[in-house]
């Protein structure tokens, strides 16, 4: 009987044995079978000869039974329930930088987080022409006013205001001082004076020195606008009625008061009178280089400057000594033909010119005159004295150009502001001599106009030895 049932029990586990073979026999099932992920690669055998023999690591080879298979593939094929408990232990490893007490307002804030935009387009604000149309007219308006005094004091103040309040709330869509100088000098007042269109566009760098030298000094408007706040746009302002909406708030009558309240306002005004002072084509010139082309300061020059340095040079010295206003183009081109003579070698020095004027016998027109040059010619050997300081104080400064010069003198005097497009070093003064080529100016001036025993007794003590060449 135990025979019977050893033999039985041996036959069952062959015939289980041999179960198993045949299952192994049959193509693996892949892990995660139904996935749509699943792909298989094939390796040509020629690629798989040619990999080099590396010693393969001793991997723990880990078998698992049919049962187990069967698991995974329910495990991977069934679908995902979050089934944790709330027993479960989720305390993070790391320490929380904010700990938040309330979990309400954690959700709150996590939530606005997630719906602000990662990525942000930073767009420029494009001004409004039609707007700009407004506070060009109204600057107009303003200018003309005084340029051609037919309103009251109190008037004028009004305006400004008006139109200081309508930059104000342009400035929300780009707006300024800049676009507005670009603007009126791209679109001048068809119907207007030219005069007014100049003086309007070099208003707005009058206004821009204004809105900073306020904005640090906090001196207040002549007239105050009620309400400012509620107006939403420049029509609100533009549309305002004088006698409800604006109120003076000292008399300008009082003119020591005015003054000394309205120190940068009475500057405004000061700086669009003096712009009589200036010649029409300096200030065509600056307006041009601000908001045009900036290189028109340095044209119109030419490559060779003279032929004959002495009879050339002693004509143009001798015609800017006998006119009675010297120009800073002379000055200017005089100072080219003396430089390019030192350049040339043909004089070492500005002495060495003075010493040849002294002694120097005209050619041409001049020596038909039958006229005494000598008083001539010691104005003009002192100016060679001049230029040699000049160039001694200025050392590595450039010399600026007569159009450079006279539209500097300009922009310093009236204390104009510049817009941020323009390359403000050509105005610089560590750049170019503009203090220096001023005194030269000046100093210029005073010889050409000095008494002759003044002039003679300058030339005996600079000139002691006369020398002959």
């Amino acid at each position: 009987m135990k025979n019977i049932y050893i033999l039985l029990l041996l036959t069952a586990h062959s015939a289980s044995t041999s179960c198993m073979e045949k299952q192994r026999k049959q193509p693996q099932q892949h892990l995660f079978a139904d996935s749509q992920y699943l792909y298989s690669i094939t390796f040509p055998p020629r690629i798989i000869a040619e990999q080099p023999n590396v010693e393969q690591p001793n991997y723990l080879i880990c078998t698992a039974t049919q049962t187990s298979w069967e698991q995974l593939n329910d495990i991977a094929n069934k679908p995902y329930k979050n089934e944790l408990s709330n027993s479960t232990d989720l305390t993070p490893v790391y320490t929380p930088t904010i700990q938040s007490t309330n979990t309400a307002s954690t959700k709150q804030s996590i939530t606005k987080k997630e719906e602000k935009p990662l990525l942000r387009t930073i767009t420029s604000v494009q001004p409004n022409n039609d707007l700009m149309q407004k506070v060009y007219d109204a600057s107009y308006t303003f200018v003309g006013s005084i340029t051609f005094p037919t309103e009251t004091q109190k008037c004028r103040d009004r305006q400004f205001s008006t139109l200081i309040h309508a930059i104000n709330q342009g400035r929300v869509v780009g707006i300024n001082e800049d676009s507005m100088g670009k603007f009126a000098y791209d679109n001048p007042s068809f119907f207007g004076h030219r005069l007014v269109n100049q003086y309007t566009i070099i208003f707005f760098n009058i206004l821009k020195r204004y809105t900073s030298t306020v904005a640090q000094t906090k001196e207040p408007l002549p007239c105050d606008v009620k309400n400012s706040s509620s107006h939403k746009n420049l029509d609100h302002i533009f549309n305002l009625s004088p006698d409800t909406e604006i109120q003076n708030t000292i008399d300008a009558c009082d003119t020591s008061s005015y003054c000394q309240q309205y120190s940068a306002l009475n500057q405004v005004y000061h700086a669009i009178h003096s712009l009589d002072e200036y010649e029409h084509k300096t200030k065509d010139l600056y307006v041009s280089c601000l908001h045009k082309n900036h290189m028109i300061l340095f044209e119109d020059w030419p490559q060779e400057l003279y032929t004959d340095l002495k009879n050339e040079l002693f004509n143009k010295l001798y015609y800017m000594a006998a006119s009675d206003k010297i120009k800073s183009t002379d000055l200017y081109e005089i100072l080219q033909i003396i430089q390019s003579a030192k350049n040339k070698q043909e004089i070492h020095n500005e002495s060495d010119l003075g010493y040849a004027f002294l002694n120097f016998e005209p050619t041409g027109l001049l020596s038909y005159f039958g006229v005494d040059l000598l008083r001539t010619k010691q104005r003009i050997a002192l100016f060679c004295k001049l230029v040699e300081q000049y160039n001694q104080k200025r050392c590595s400064k450039i010399t600026p150009t007569d159009k450079q010069y006279s539209v500097y003198t300009m922009h310093s005097n009236l204390g104009l502001a510049l817009p941020y497009s323009f390359n403000n070093a050509f105005f610089n003064e560590n750049i170019y001599a503009f203090a220096e080529f001023e005194q030269l100016f000046k100093n210029t001036k005073a010889v050409m106009n000095a008494n002759y025993d003044t002039v003679q007794q300058w030339v005996d003590k600079l000139y002691p030895t006369p020398i002959v060449k």
